[in-house]
């Protein structure tokens, strides 16, 4: 098999789609991801994806650290969001930090659900933020980010609960949280709301 990083896709989407596929060799209990670059010809190429074993962080290097080509660019970066008992709401949303970093950046964001396996694009210019409202029972109000759905990997469906996810149920459960630079982080919605309150979410798109 080539290596991710030595293919050249046609177009975004698929770059997204094939670099999260891969993404899936990533420990499940970590969020994982890259960035997709645009060469000159604009075919587009990805880099590995990579971890920074946090349940619900990421931290994306490429943004600070350049392009590895003359006339390249990034225009869009990946990453997995886990599937855990206590994440389940907030797995197939975008979270604020995700959507500020894409909106800083003016960089298209993409998200794999290990939830529901699909593959949901975000982009700025596009697609509204904070379209979605989340209600806690404790009368607390957020709002996520739906972005829309651009594909389905079915591979990535977690079962009910991984056997990592019921050893983490028996932990006591300390949320991290997200304390990087801008654009060097994404970080999960767990890591805003503490996982104390029950939340129900009401969907007003047609992606959910």
């Amino acid at each position: 098999m080539i290596p991710i990083i030595f293919v050249i896709f046609g177009d975004m989407d698929s770059a997204a789609n094939g670099a999260l596929t891969v993404a899936l060799d990533c420990p499940r209990q970590y969020e994982c991801g890259g960035v997709i670059y645009e060469d000159s010809g604009h075919h587009y190429h990805v880099s590995a994806p990579l971890t920074s074993h946090k349940h619900f962080g990421l931290v994306i290097p490429q943004y600070t650290e350049g392009v590895p080509e003359s006339g390249w660019r990034i225009v869009a970066d990946y990453h997995t969001h886990i599937c855990s008992d206590h994440n389940r709401l907030f797995a197939n949303f975008f979270s604020p930090a995700d959507a500020i970093v894409n909106g800083a950046f003016h960089t298209v964001g993409y998200m794999l659900s290990l939830c529901d396996g699909n593959v949901r694009r975000y982009d700025p210019s596009q697609d509204d933020r904070d379209d979605e409202v989340v209600h806690f029972t404790s009368g607390r109000e957020i709002y996520l980010t739906c972005g829309h759905i651009s594909g389905w990997i079915e591979e990535a469906r977690a079962p009910a609960l991984d056997a990592w996810a019921l050893a983490a149920r028996a932990a006591p459960r300390q949320p991290e949280l997200a304390d990087g630079p801008l654009g060097l982080w994404h970080a999960s919605s767990q890591n805003e709301y503490n996982g104390h309150d029950v939340a129900v979410a009401d969907h007003d798109g047609d992606d959910e």
